[in-house]
C-alpha cells in the first residue's frame, strides 16, 4: 500500500485564517478535492490524459469553462502533449513533468 505523502501549502499571505491545506500525493484525492470546493460546478472541466507508457504517471488538465477557451485547451495543450514524442516513451514521473514543464508549457511563452 502507497503511504499518502502531503505537502503543506503556505497560505499566510492569501488569507487570515490559520487552516492549513494539503496537496495530497494522489491525483484522485487531489480531483475530488477540487471538485468538492467548488461544489461540483459544472464550469471546472477535468480532462485526464494518458501519457508515457509508464501506468504509474496519472495526468489531468483541470479549468474553468469560460475563463479558458477550450478549443484552445484541446488544440493546444492537450494535442501538444499527447503528440510529444519524449511522452511516448517508457518515462519516470519526473521526467515526464520535466517534458510537459519545458517542452509542452514553454511553447505557449513568447
Amino acid at each position: 500500500m502507497k503511504k499518502r505523502e502531503k505537502r503543506k501549502i503556505d497560505n499566510k499571505d492569501q488569507s487570515k485564517s490559520k487552516t492549513l491545506e494539503y496537496i495530497d500525493s494522489s491525483i484522485s484525492a487531489n480531483l475530488n478535492n477540487m471538485k468538492k470546493k467548488t461544489g461540483n460546478s459544472p464550469d471546472i472541466i477535468i480532462r485526464t490524459l494518458k501519457i508515457s507508457q509508464n501506468p504509474e504517471i496519472k495526468t489531468s488538465i483541470l479549468y474553468v469553462q469560460g475563463l479558458i477557451d477550450n478549443p484552445s485547451v484541446t488544440d493546444f495543450l492537450i494535442e501538444s502533449i499527447m503528440k510529444n514524442p519524449h511522452l511516448k516513451e517508457k518515462l519516470l514521473p519526473q521526467e515526464a513533468l520535466d517534458v510537459i514543464s519545458e517542452d509542452v508549457v514553454s511553447l505557449g511563452r513568447g
